[in-house]
């Protein structure tokens, strides 16, 4: 899946996720809004690329 990944910001080191789905899955797909390279928004619900459950944190 590494290579579907577009890294926002390659400074970052890798962390914990802080949110995971129920099946224990952190992948979701998600409509974003980009400024430049930095996320500042994001549609809810959210979809678990795992199991397929929306979720809306």
């Amino acid at each position: 899946m590494s290579g579907d990944v577009i890294s926002l910001d390659s400074r970052r080191g890798p962390s914990v996720p802080t949110f995971l789905c129920e099946c224990g899955s952190a992948w979701f797909n998600a409509r974003v809004c980009l400024e430049g390279r930095q996320v500042t928004g994001y549609g809810v619900p959210i979809v678990c690329v795992e199991c397929g459950r929306e979720v809306t944190p």
